[in-house]
């Protein structure tokens, strides 16, 4: 939760705005991708069978389809106890990462 958490603050603070354009294949068209790898892999007759589906937008860890599939599973997700050991990370990375990462801080 918290490495998502560190990978969300990158992408929305450190990544510039011409990296996030959409030309990622895997978020811009990932039913596509998905069908073709099935047709590759078990031929035509599972293609037409195979479904299709949208890309999941992950803002927080509660908005990640496998982390929320596992908290449902396990009764809900941990609290997480962040320390910054060597007292190197900003407070301000810490701030965020502690918001999107704890259930109990929703903002």
């Amino acid at each position: 939760m918290a490495a998502l958490s560190w990978l969300l603050w990158n992408r929305k603070f450190e990544t510039p705005e011409s990296e996030l354009s959409g030309s990622d294949p895997y978020t811009g068209i990932p039913s596509t991708l998905n069908r073709g790898f099935v047709w590759y892999i078990w031929g035509i007759k599972q293609w037409y069978n195979s479904e299709s589906y949208n890309p999941v937008t992950i803002e927080s860890v509660r908005t990640d389809p496998v982390i929320c599939s596992a908290a449902s599973i396990w009764g809900g997700l941990p609290t997480l106890e962040l320390e910054d050991v060597n007292g190197q990370v900003p407070d301000k990375i810490m701030k965020y990462i502690r918001r999107i990462s704890n259930p109990t801080e929703i903002s």
